[in-house]
Protein backbone atom coordinates (compact mmCIF):
# COMPACT_ATOMS: atom_id res chain seq x y z
CA UNK A 1 0.00 0.00 0.00
CA UNK A 2 2.97 2.82 0.64
CA UNK A 3 4.79 1.56 -2.07
CA UNK A 4 1.79 2.16 -4.44
CA UNK A 5 1.64 5.62 -2.80
CA UNK A 6 4.89 6.55 -3.11
CA UNK A 7 4.83 5.67 -6.98
CA UNK A 8 1.68 7.50 -6.99
CA UNK A 9 3.51 10.86 -5.42
CA UNK A 10 6.28 10.75 -7.79
CA UNK A 11 4.36 10.10 -10.72
CA UNK A 12 2.61 12.76 -10.28
CA UNK A 13 5.44 15.12 -9.62
CA UNK A 14 7.74 14.12 -12.63
CA UNK A 15 4.35 14.77 -14.51
CA UNK A 16 4.09 18.15 -12.93
CA UNK A 17 7.32 19.28 -13.79
CA UNK A 18 7.11 18.34 -17.84
CA UNK A 19 3.87 20.53 -18.03
CA UNK A 20 5.53 23.09 -16.24
CA UNK A 21 8.55 23.28 -18.48
CA UNK A 22 6.24 22.53 -21.79
CA UNK A 23 3.73 24.76 -20.74
CA UNK A 24 6.22 27.34 -20.42
CA UNK A 25 7.81 26.40 -23.70
CA UNK A 26 4.67 27.00 -25.18
CA UNK A 27 3.39 30.53 -23.75
CA UNK A 28 7.19 31.81 -23.99
CA UNK A 29 6.37 35.12 -23.58
CA UNK A 30 7.27 37.57 -20.76
CA UNK A 31 4.02 39.92 -20.97
CA UNK A 32 1.58 36.88 -20.59
CA UNK A 33 3.64 35.51 -18.14
CA UNK A 34 3.77 38.65 -16.26
CA UNK A 35 -0.34 38.84 -16.29
CA UNK A 36 -1.11 35.48 -15.76
CA UNK A 37 1.20 36.03 -12.41
CA UNK A 38 -0.39 39.00 -11.67
CA UNK A 39 -3.98 37.76 -12.22
CA UNK A 40 -3.59 34.79 -10.07
CA UNK A 41 -1.92 36.82 -7.44
CA UNK A 42 -4.56 39.23 -7.14
CA UNK A 43 -7.13 36.48 -7.35
CA UNK A 44 -5.54 34.33 -4.33
CA UNK A 45 -5.18 37.73 -2.16
CA UNK A 46 -8.37 39.51 -2.94
CA UNK A 47 -11.09 36.21 -3.06
CA UNK A 48 -12.32 33.55 -0.50
CA UNK A 49 -11.83 30.54 -2.64
CA UNK A 50 -12.66 26.87 -2.18
CA UNK A 51 -10.16 24.61 -1.63
CA UNK A 52 -10.71 23.12 -5.53
CA UNK A 53 -10.64 26.84 -6.70
CA UNK A 54 -7.49 27.73 -4.91
CA UNK A 55 -5.67 24.94 -5.84
CA UNK A 56 -6.44 25.10 -9.35
CA UNK A 57 -5.16 28.96 -9.23
CA UNK A 58 -2.24 28.21 -7.14
CA UNK A 59 -0.98 26.13 -10.27
CA UNK A 60 -1.83 28.46 -12.61
CA UNK A 61 0.00 30.92 -10.50
CA UNK A 62 3.23 28.46 -10.75
CA UNK A 63 2.94 28.24 -14.08
CA UNK A 64 3.15 32.08 -14.74
CA UNK A 65 6.91 31.65 -13.49
CA UNK A 66 8.15 29.01 -16.40
CA UNK A 67 6.49 31.37 -19.18
CA UNK A 68 8.27 34.45 -17.93
CA UNK A 69 11.82 32.50 -17.73
CA UNK A 70 11.16 30.87 -21.44
CA UNK A 71 9.80 34.16 -22.26
CA UNK A 72 13.22 35.50 -21.52
CA UNK A 73 14.91 32.90 -23.10
CA UNK A 74 13.21 33.33 -26.47
CA UNK A 75 13.22 37.22 -26.16
CA UNK A 76 9.21 37.99 -26.44
CA UNK A 77 7.06 40.59 -24.90
CA UNK A 78 3.76 40.25 -26.32
CA UNK A 79 4.98 38.84 -29.34
CA UNK A 80 7.45 41.65 -29.89
CA UNK A 81 10.96 40.57 -30.25
CA UNK A 82 13.06 41.88 -27.34
CA UNK A 83 15.87 44.13 -28.38
CA UNK A 84 18.97 42.68 -26.37
CA UNK A 85 20.32 38.97 -27.47
CA UNK A 86 18.69 36.20 -26.11
CA UNK A 87 19.68 32.86 -25.15
CA UNK A 88 18.46 31.44 -27.84
CA UNK A 89 19.13 33.29 -31.10
CA UNK A 90 17.38 32.77 -34.25
CA UNK A 91 18.59 33.38 -38.15
CA UNK A 92 16.24 35.49 -39.50
CA UNK A 93 15.62 35.31 -42.62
Amino acid sequence: MVYQNMERWIQHHLQRRFYLVFFGMMSADIGYGLVLWLATFIGLKLFVLDKGMKRNLMFFHLLSYPTVVWGIIFGSFFGVDMPFPTIIAFKKI
